[in-house]
């Protein structure tokens, strides 16, 4: 089911029923078979690739995120008894993300599975995924460090399901309609899941959208752009990367709301964050459907 559907039919079903109890279950399942599709070999062998593409989409936005409070602070109030230093690092780590779940979905929809460049962004999407959450733990109160902890159980799914295909080559092939049901099924519960979530009504400031979104789209796609060009990838790959590594979706969606439960930002920041999060992930499709019916006709 397509990402756009998925989170209008969580929007409009929320006030009827909840998949909060299934969502975290299906988010695993559905990385865990993402992973089996990974060929950790290949992974190996472009590990200096995804580091450098992994510098690219997450210093830049993090050191641009880092400075915008400083640079803008009547956009970015602080909680009470919180330290403006506290927000700034927030808002580095909001921008550095590139959420993984909605990365595969939307890799999934374009037609790149199974190809080189899908396993890159998967990859740098991952280390961005995991540096974000790890500097999020410093930033929580010590009673939220656990909680935290946990949220990203489903990530370590996805490791597993790399070691099963690692092990065991010819899984693959014979869970097929498994696949096929993780991608039609069990991905479209996570994403109804996360539609549901995603409580708009708490506070809108429009400069601070505004300023978020383009400050977030802004650095990954340059920072991204910047090392596939040092990589020298070919104008096609330099320009589809930093596009797909781009999305926010389900990670910055669950950070934003658990540190809104902690405390630790303002109603209107999480809504800020959330726009951003959802706009930077339903942009994406569109812009290489573009561009590939672009290239298919010159």
């Amino acid at each position: 089911m397509p990402l756009l559907l998925c989170i209008f039919i969580g929007g409009i079903s929320a006030p009827y029923f909840s998949l909060a109890p299934v969502m975290s279950v299906a988010g695993g399942i559905y990385l865990l078979f993402s992973g089996l599709e990974i060929n950790l070999r290949q992974i190996g062998k472009e590990s200096s690739v995804i580091g450098k593409l992994w510098i690219g989409g997450f210093v830049p936005p993090f050191l641009v995120g880092l400075i915008l409070p400083y640079i803008f602070p009547h956009l970015f109030a602080s909680p009470e008894g919180l330290d403006h230093h506290a927000t700034a690092f927030i808002v580095g780590i909001a921008l550095s993300v590139s959420a993984v779940p909605v990365v595969i979905k939307i890799i999934e929809e374009i037609g790149w599975r199974g190809t080189l460049r899908a396993q890159r962004v998967i990859f740098t999407a991952v280390l961005c995924d995991i540096a974000a959450w790890l500097l999020f733990f410093f930033v929580l109160p010590p009673e939220g460090h656990t909680s935290w902890l946990l949220t990203h159980w489903s990530l370590l799914m996805f490791f597993i399901g790399l070691a099963l295909t690692a092990a065991w080559p010819a899984l693959l092939g014979r869970i097929s309609l498994f696949m096929k049901l993780n991608k039609w099924v069990i991905g479209s519960i996570f994403f109804i899941g996360i539609g549901q979530t995603l409580k708009l009504d708490m506070g809108i400031n429009l400069a601070q959208i505004a300023l978020i979104f383009v400050a977030a789209t802004g650095s990954k796609l340059f920072g991204v752009w910047t090392a596939a060009k040092y990589l020298k990838f070919p104008r096609e790959e330099a320009f589809a990367l930093p596009l797909a590594l781009n999305a926010r979706g389900a990670m910055e969606v669950i950070m934003a709301k658990f540190a809104l439960n902690a405390g630790v930002i303002t109603s209107e920041l999480f809504v800020s964050l959330v726009v951003m999060a959802l706009g930077t992930s339903l942009i994406i499709k569109p812009i290489l459907r573009w561009r590939q019916k672009r290239n298919f006709h010159t």
